[in-house]
């Protein structure tokens, strides 16, 4: 499913299913992701990763960005498609494309690259929340480019967001900058380089949206009535800053990487796959192999996460691997260097 467009492409992927309210009303969330964030000759692509439909892997370098939305599962779930959401996450992050995560897609991003999630401590956030904004790590990283667009003293200090959430990011992954927190979560936005921002709120959520989950969640007993009572209130008395937020959003979507510390062997790996002449059958099938032994690794052993940054050295090591996928990426590499490149 797309939005016919000439020029950039983005994907979001997609890890809750449509309720009948968001479908009668708007459609499905995609929808409202293309509506916030979109723009005019842009094509965007739905992967219902919930459905465990995902993007071809050699596929991903032709997309300038994707978006990760906001589920009821849970992040640090083993359920076999959240896994292979995490494997696609780091491959992503290999080739320095774009990832906006939101809430769930704000956690999973984390936990693909090495930080840690759980439950909230102090429970369920739900309504309006204000999230202040850690100015200082803003304008002396360059990894917040994408907020080139404001003026140093224009740069909001506080924005109001929509939350839902009982679960939260515990520490972000080493590198990162927490770059917003709020009074009842520590980590409400963090950054990764200049190419992954994860958002703990719901910038695309307008208030019919959350009004309508209120009363869905109250109605499963998921949450308590006054607990119900004072989300509505708040939802009452404010609204959330959607717009600015919408700019943070878009800038960061849209703006280039500005950074060189693209993994060039990575880089280079995934073009080989797509200029090697004489052995692309070869390399295709091999490719296929490494693919299928990376969907059956388990991704978040401690001793491998400072080579989450760097996939191929973190393959390399990890205990967990196969010896019917070492010997596949060891033809991979034979392969790859006889190919013609």
């Amino acid at each position: 499913m797309g939005v016919e467009g000439a020029e950039k492409r983005y994907a979001v992927l997609q890890a809750a299913r449509d309720s009948e309210y968001v479908k009668k009303m708007y459609g499905g969330y995609f929808n409202l992701f293309v509506e916030a964030f979109g723009e005019e000759g842009e094509t965007w692509d739905l992967f219902m990763v919930v459905e465990g439909e995902f993007p071809v892997i050699t596929d991903l370098q032709n997309y300038d960005g994707f978006v990760v939305s906001g589920s009821p599962y849970d992040a640090y779930g083993d359920d076999c498609w959240i896994r292979e959401l995490c494997v696609l996450l780091q491959a992503i992050d290999s080739l320095q494309k774009k990832v906006l995560g939101i809430c769930f897609g704000h956690q999973v991003l984390c936990r693909a690259l090495g930080g840690k999630i759980g439950k909230s401590k102090s429970g369920w956030d739900v309504g309006l929340r204000n999230v202040r904004l850690n100015v200082k790590n803003i304008v002396n990283s360059s990894s917040c480019s994408f907020l080139n667009g404001f003026e140093v003293d224009d740069i909001p200090e506080v924005l109001s967001i929509i939350e839902c959430h009982q679960d939260e990011v515990l520490e972000v992954p080493l590198g990162s900058k927490v770059i917003g927190y709020s009074e009842k979560t520590g980590v409400e936005m963090f950054c990764f380089g200049d190419h992954i921002l994860g958002i703990q709120g719901h910038p695309e959520y307008p208030l019919d949206i959350i009004l309508n989950l209120i009363d869905r969640l109250l109605t499963n007993g998921s949450i308590e009535e006054e607990l119900a009572e004072n989300a509505r209130f708040q939802l009452q008395k404010g609204e959330p800053d959607r717009k600015c937020w919408e700019r943070i959003c878009k800038g960061f979507l849209k703006s280039k990487i500005s950074t060189e510390s693209v993994d060039r062997n990575i880089g280079d790996l995934y073009k080989g796959f797509l200029k090697a002449g004489s052995l692309t059958e070869n390399v295709d099938k091999k490719l296929n192999d490494l693919c299928n032994g990376l969907l059956k690794v388990e991704i978040l052993k401690e001793d491998n996460d400072k080579n989450l940054n760097n996939p191929c050295k973190g393959l390399l090591k990890a205990e967990t691997l196969k010896e019917n996928f070492d010997n596949n990426l060891n033809d991979l590499c034979k392969g790859l260097d006889k190919a013609t490149i």
